[in-house]
Order: structure tokens, then sequence, then C-alpha cells
């Protein structure tokens, strides 16, 4: 764990700004005995991010574990200049088939998107790249109830990912650069089994998506690899007594690069995975306070790479969050009042990022809301 990150010599200042919106239309009919549910819905996701990423001095290297903060040598302030804008709207139409016994179910569905993607120069603010493309994804759906609480499916999507399309590394030669977001394949199978006071659901899942791989030569980024992520996700959910509820579940993640130029990299873990992540959530319902609940909560994540070379690694790191919160009225309005401590041993832990960063965890968090239902 002795060796250095590169971006650990950056002090990034950063603004995000978005809007949505979503607009659909339900209905239902019949085609002899199938029963269809018809639905239609169009959306608008706007996203634009302001960034001036500064560098310490030159040729300096900050140990991870024995940070050496140093005044950036950059003379610019802490402006935050517009370095991307993003829309994605799309219309969507999906019917929902069951037979008359409820035991099959189908699912037909598609989007039409379209993706606009601007960079620009944050010292000149002008427009760097452009992209304004349209995609169809389908997706398909099965579901089978062999018995009532019993429910067997399998299902097909297609999706668009800009997210990964856009070079967010600063030490990179291409740095903001946008590529065309990229369409990703999912085949998902899974089973679900009611048991009354307990359900539970086992899914195997693969994921395909081109992904941007660095020419180490050339310091640049291209589409040039695949990223395959496969895996197994086992989650419970049950009431075992009234007013105890656990929820819990685990994950076994295979993500590796495929395809990569000259096979570089073909076989190495995806970087910020982790192949092991597990949830366990408890609360408890206090009869004797009527209103009151008490929450506790432990995560876990196994190790995790930096990069695609697979060079840096951090540790496995777990925690643990208590919660409380008690439903009362005022004046005859429903509150709620609650308090979260996260992390309560306080824990120190780095999280993997991707293009050679970490970030350091939460540490020990203090939260308290009053919210009300008028």
């Amino acid at each position: 764990m002795g060796k250095r990150l590169k971006s650990c010599k950056l002090l990034n200042n950063q603004v995000n700004k978005a809007d949505s919106g979503e607009v659909g239309v339900r209905g239902k009919f019949f085609t002899g005995d199938l029963k269809h549910e018809l639905t239609v819905g169009a959306n608008r996701i706007h996203y634009t991010r302001y960034m001036n990423n500064r560098t310490v001095k030159s040729g300096l290297k900050t140990n991870l574990w024995d940070i050496d903060f140093q005044v950036p040598e950059n003379s610019y302030s802490w402006s935050e200049p517009k370095n991307d804008e993003n829309t994605f709207t799309g219309v969507a139409l999906t019917d929902n088939i069951t037979t008359p016994n409820e035991k099959w179910q189908f699912v037909l569905g598609g989007r039409e998107q379209r993706v606009k993607v601007d960079t620009y120069g944050t010292k000149t603010g002008a427009e760097k790249t452009h992209y304004d493309e349209s995609v169809f994804t389908p997706a398909f759906a099965v579901v089978y109830k062999p018995q009532k609480n019993i429910s067997l499916y399998a299902n097909y999507m297609q999706g668009l990912d800009a997210g990964d399309s856009l070079v967010t590394d600063t030490d990179a030669s291409n740095y903001s650069e946008a590529f065309a977001p990229f369409k990703t394949k999912q085949y998902e199978v899974g089973a679900k089994y009611d048991f009354g006071k307990w359900a539970t659901t086992l899914s195997a899942f693969d994921i395909k998506s081109p992904t941007l791989i660095e020419d180490m030569a050339t310091n640049r980024y291209a589409p040039n690899g695949e990223v395959r992520h496969r895996g197994i996700e086992w989650n419970v959910v049950g009431e075992p007594h009234k007013g105890t509820r656990l929820m819990g579940g685990l994950m076994f993640l295979d993500a590796t690069y495929r395809n990569t130029e000259g096979g570089l990299y073909d076989g190495n873990r995806v970087a910020a995975t982790s192949r092991w992540n597990a949830v366990m959530g408890l609360e408890q319902d206090i009869a004797s306070v009527p209103g009151l609940t008490l929450t506790t909560n432990l995560t876990y994540n196994s190790s995790a790479y930096t990069n695609e070379a697979n060079s840096f690694r951090v540790s496995p790191w777990a925690t643990w969050d208590l919660g409380a919160s008690y439903k009362f009225k005022a004046g005859g309005v429903p509150l709620t009042l609650r308090g979260d401590v996260y992390n309560v041993t306080n824990r120190n832990y780095w999280r993997a990022l991707q293009n050679n960063g970490v970030f350091l965890g939460k540490s020990r968090t203090f939260l308290f809301s009053l919210t009300a239902d008028f």
C-alpha cells in the first residue's frame, strides 16, 4: 500500500446543477383473454457541471497515508467555469401483458432516447466537443408463477450510458473530451419466494458495455475495450415478529475488462468495483413507547482497485450505523423526528474511484431531522 496516486495532486472545485421532468399516462384494455397495461411516458434530464481543477507543485508525490497539502501553483482563483452540459430526453412505451390465470406475464417495451453532450474550455468558455444523437433501446421480460408465492423471471434490456463516455481524468491529454454515449446490454434471470413473514429473491445478471481505456504511452483515453459485470445477488426482507423487521442482501460481482487493445487489461478487475458487497439492517418498534422505532445497519465492501492495470488497491471496509425515529402529532399534524449516527465507530477508510482516484469515507456523522405530513 506504499504506492502513490497522481490524483492526490489535484484540488477540485466543482458545482453540479440538474433539473428533470417527467409526464406519463397509463391505461388498461383487453385483447381476448389477455389483459394489457399500457404505459406511455416522456422525460427530460438536464445536467450541467462547473469545474475548475488546480494542481499542486510540479513533480510533487503525495503519499496517500501521509498527505502533505500544498498551495496550488495555478494563478487563477476558485472560479467555477462551465465544464460540460448534458441533456437527455426520451419517450418510452411499455405493454404489460397478463394471462387470465396470472401465471404468465410478458413485458414488451422500448425507449427512443436523444442524448446531447457539450463540453467547454474552462479558461476560454468556447465549446470543445459536441454530440447530439438519438437511439432506440428495447426491453423484454417474462414472469412465470407456478404458485402464487413463487415467481420466476427473465429479462433483457438495452440502455444508454453517457456517464462513462466523458474523460474525467484531469491528467489525460484529452481531458473533458466527450465520446458518443455507450449502449449497454443487460441479461437477468431470477426467482422470488414469499414465505409469508419472509420474502427472498435470488438473481443472476450479465451486463456488457464499452468503456474508455487509457493509452499509457499517449496518456489519452478512447473506447478501446469493454467491461462485463456478471454477478449473483441475494436479498431477503421480512417481519419475523410484529414490530421487528429485517432486511439484507449479499452480492458477488465479477467485473472484468475484455477486448482491450492488445489484450493489455483483459481479465483485470474493473476499477472501483468490489467482488463482495453486503448489507444487513434491523428495525425494532418499541411497544412501550408508541411511535418509537430503533434502527441499525451494517455495510461491507471488499477491496477494490483504482485503475485498469490493478496496480493500486484499497482495503476492504465495513461501517455500522444507528438511528431512531419517533412519530407523533402536534396540533393534528403528523410529525416524524429522526436522528441517525453514521459510522458509529468512526472508522477511517478509503473508497476507490476510477481514473487513479480515491476519496476518504464518511467519518462519524450525526444527522437530525423533523418532517411534517400535511
